[in-house]
């Protein structure tokens, strides 16, 4: 049975002017009651010890740092140090005597739980002896360090980011990366996430559901997707806003596959779009990325030898591009405010004989670009704006 915890007597004294005191009492009445309140968190130690191992009134397990913090006015974190420091000096004979004696204090004894052991308690106990409350703190935080590098080096040379083509076409991304980096990506992409915000929310209404079945994590990806095309741009191109000055993706792609004569239900998953040292897109994925968009001609033989390469030109002029950035603002979609990360899109494609000329021509977002070609959403021009029509029997 431990033995009981020492409280000075109850001491009287001449009068409660302690202007009256000799300086050597006050110093001894100091010195005393400090003794005595370490006895008294001692004995604290002690009933929180006993009351964790118990159950409460109700037969449940009492919530005992909750309850304490509650009780007494004491925030939940020193409540729940109280009780972790109480619970581990069943197993620290050592200190748990010296703490009995009052010969430490409560703010060392708890920061020595925090990395005594069976085999280290001893040290550090002689080392608290001597040292301050903060030079204890320091010590712990030194045997902790120690304590943790071989985890620390573990999940350094942990640290990866994979990605590769799925059966499906994604990309998937797997990324395991340190505190220090997790922090830089979390911040970059709250920043990217800010920028877009700032640049305008491309949320729409209701009428895109289908597009976002995953909802924020899909939009998630839209954020990274822009914020890293921003890096591709050169310096003086910062300020662009359409897909085609931000950045470059090569896709082989032929003529044919230009053609809506290359449907959805023809469309063969080989041989018709392919992203350079990726999977094959789909027909419709490569008409939208090629309204607005840089092209290269490549003549090549039956054999696919490259006969000629034209020169690179862009499909939407700067003039054209310019106009219609004055003309719409910024996406077109019913409720979208997006005005940065915006795409010109060819009501009738080119390929198809659509000239690019203004009347022929809408800005809109990728999000809801990608609803227009994958999904099969129609727009039309009217008298106050441009109609979006949502093809029949698509799932909200």
């Amino acid at each position: 049975m431990a033995q009981p915890a020492f409280v000075l007597p109850d001491t009287t004294y001449p009068d409660d002017d302690y202007s009256r005191y000799r300086l050597i009492d006050l110093y001894k009445e100091v010195h005393g009651l400090m003794t005595q309140r370490h006895a008294l968190e001692y004995r604290l130690s002690l009933c929180l010890r006993e009351l964790d191992q118990r159950d409460g009134l109700d037969g449940r397990r009492l919530p005992l740092a909750s309850w304490f913090a509650r009780q007494f006015g004491v925030g939940y974190g020193a409540a729940r140090e109280k009780v972790r420091t109480a619970r581990s000096l069943s197993s620290l004979p050592l200190i748990d005597a010296a703490f009995r004696e009052g010969k430490l204090s409560y703010s060392k004894v708890r920061a020595l739980t925090r990395v005594a052991n069976s085999h280290n308690e001893e040290d550090l106990l002689n080392a608290a002896a001597r040292a301050s409350t903060d030079g204890v703190e320091r010590l712990v935080r030194l045997a902790k360090q120690r304590e943790r590098m071989d985890d620390v080096q573990a999940m350094l040379k942990a640290r990866s980011l994979t990605f590769a083509w799925d059966d499906d076409g994604s990309l998937v991304v797997k990324a395991r990366l340190t505190p220090e980096q997790g922090a830089i990506w979390i911040k970059a992409f709250e920043k990217a996430e800010s920028d877009q915000r700032a640049g305008g929310d491309s949320s729409g209404d209701s009428i895109d559901d289908s597009l976002d079945a995953g909802g924020f994590a899909a939009r998630r990806a839209d954020v990274m997707t822009d914020a890293l095309a921003e890096t591709l741009r050169k310096p003086s191109e910062r300020k662009a806003t359409c897909s085609g000055d931000r950045y470059q993706v090569v896709v082989h792609v032929s003529a044919e596959t230009l053609s809506a004569n290359v449907s959805a239900e023809t469309f063969s998953g080989s041989g018709v779009g392919t992203i350079e040292g990726g999977p094959h897109l789909h027909p419709e994925t490569v008409r939208r990325l090629t309204c607005d968009g840089a092209l290269v001609s490549v003549l090549e033989d039956g054999q696919g030898k490259v006969l000629n390469v034209g020169r690179k030109t862009r499909v939407i002029p700067t003039a054209i591009r310019r106009a219609l950035k004055v003309r719409d603002g910024g996406c077109q979609y019913p409720g979208c405010s997006q005005s940065r990360y915006v795409d010109g899109h060819h009501i009738t494609h080119w390929a198809d004989g659509g000239e690019t000329k203004l009347d022929n021509l809408v800005l809109i977002c990728g999000r809801h670009h990608r609803l227009v070609h994958e999904f099969g959403y129609r727009i039309s021009k009217t008298e106050t704006g441009f109609e979006f029509v949502k093809p029949a029997g698509l799932a909200q």
